[in-house]
């Protein structure tokens, strides 16, 4: 009789990590006309943004900060608004 080895600890958790990643890639394919509609709301919403301070949480080459800083805000950008510098 053979004997199976116990999977090493953690690995179940790799499996997820690997599932979630590829759902993610699948919605963000999805997300693009989304996302569009999504900032011409929220554009349309911040009204004249020329002279003023947007603040922008995610990266730096997000289309919405690029939009903001083309209209003449000042764009601060800050990846997560935990962070000390922030």
């Amino acid at each position: 009789m053979t004997r199976r080895r116990a999977p090493p600890p953690g690995s179940d958790s790799w499996n997820h990590v690997t599932a979630r990643l590829r759902e993610s890639a699948q919605l963000r394919e999805a997300l693009p006309p989304e996302r569009q509609r999504l900032q011409g709301i929220v554009l349309e919403c911040a009204g004249r943004v020329q002279g003023r301070r947007v603040l922008d949480v995610g990266p730096e080459s997000s289309s919405l900060a690029r939009s903001f800083a083309q209209q003449g805000a000042e764009v601060v950008t800050t990846r997560d608004l935990l962070e000390p510098a922030s």
